[in-house]
């Protein structure tokens, strides 16, 4: 995941003046703008942003389950598809605070040996420094 700085008012597709919007995911070229720059996802890493970009007003958050049913769609078995995911959370954490996002863990189901998986949220960071 690579961070280009960029003027605030040029988009980093067409260089055209960017909408008023202070952050924007467009989800069919895994882009995130905003704060005046930009990152491009992998299509992977993308996919899971994107589940949790829709689910953002879900206090629930999204379960590891359904996580691994959307990005990879099929049953590859559940360890290595979990292994995944949780490399794509570590990596958007360390990369969203430039944007104003974090990834808030909500919660745990299961045991450590039967399958336990996590539940995430994408959060504004003041949100996260309120709670």
């Amino acid at each position: 995941m690579k961070r280009i700085a960029l003027p605030a008012d040029r988009c980093p597709c067409c260089g055209g003046p960017l909408p008023g919007v202070a952050l924007a995911w467009i989800a069919a070229d895994n882009l995130l703008i905003g704060c005046g720059r930009h990152m491009r996802l992998s299509p992977r890493a993308g996919a899971v942003f994107d589940v949790l970009w829709r689910a953002r007003h879900r206090p629930s958050g999204v379960a590891m389950p359904e996580l691994c049913e959307k990005v990879f769609g099929g049953d590859d078995g559940p360890s290595s598809e979990y292994r995944l995911i949780n490399q794509y959370i570590h990596r958007l954490r360390r990369a969203l605070p430039a944007f104003g996002l974090g990834i808030v863990t909500v919660g745990w189901s299961g045991t450590q040996y039967r399958g336990a998986w996590a539940t995430y949220r994408l959060t504004a960071l003041q949100e996260r420094q309120a709670a």
